[in-house]
């Protein structure tokens, strides 16, 4: 699982961002910490779960965001042919 999943009792220094209602689950409030990395809060159970820079970069690559740089200059060479 990625991110880090905290205590109700761990503080943290976040701007509100929003919330929503995440139907049976409750209220989730959307922050960001200082640091600027995503920060949820469940209203329901008071735990945050956060996520770091490095996992949310290797979550968008293993999503297809980015391609290894090999496969573009594979594309290119052919292209040029």
């Amino acid at each position: 699982m990625a991110g880090t999943v905290h205590s109700k009792d761990k503080m943290f220094l976040r701007k509100f961002i929003g919330e929503c209602d995440a139907e049976e689950h409750g209220k989730l409030e959307m922050n960001i910490n200082m640091d600027g990395t995503p920060c949820i809060e469940s209203k329901v159970t008071g735990q945050t779960w956060t996520l770091d820079w490095q996992e949310l970069v290797h979550m968008a690559i293993e999503a297809g965001v980015a391609v290894p740089r090999t496969q573009i200059e594979t594309n290119i060479t052919e292209a040029e042919r």
